[in-house]
């Protein structure tokens, strides 16, 4: 939705794009913190991947979920679609699997 494509999000997304990544982290953090789904999103994404700033998995499917609590269509929330979800649902996939066959320790 366009209500999310603020110009401070638009600016992180290129930071993002052009490998910028501290500056993307701290607008999309003040982003996300403030609610934007498509900043939360790009933020775990950041976050799961370790883009620039270390790996938080925890945190990274904390974001996620709360993209998922907004009910929001995948296509409203980047122009990568489905990044969300997807990347909830592998992570949800490996935790399970841990889970099922005992985490090690």
């Amino acid at each position: 939705m366009e209500r999310f494509d603020t110009p401070s999000l638009l600016q992180a997304i290129t930071d993002l794009d052009n490998a910028n990544y501290l500056s993307a982290f701290a607008a999309l953090t003040e982003l996300a913190e403030g609610g934007n789904p498509k900043a939360q999103c790009n933020l775990a994404s950041m976050l799961q991947c370790g883009l620039g700033i270390k790996t938080d998995g925890q945190r990274a499917v904390r974001l996620y979920l709360e993209v998922a609590k907004q009910n929001i269509r995948d296509e409203l929330l980047s122009g990568d679609s489905g990044r969300c979800r997807s990347a909830f649902r592998d992570h949800a996939d490996h935790s399970f699997r841990l889970m099922a066959i005992g985490i090690p320790g």
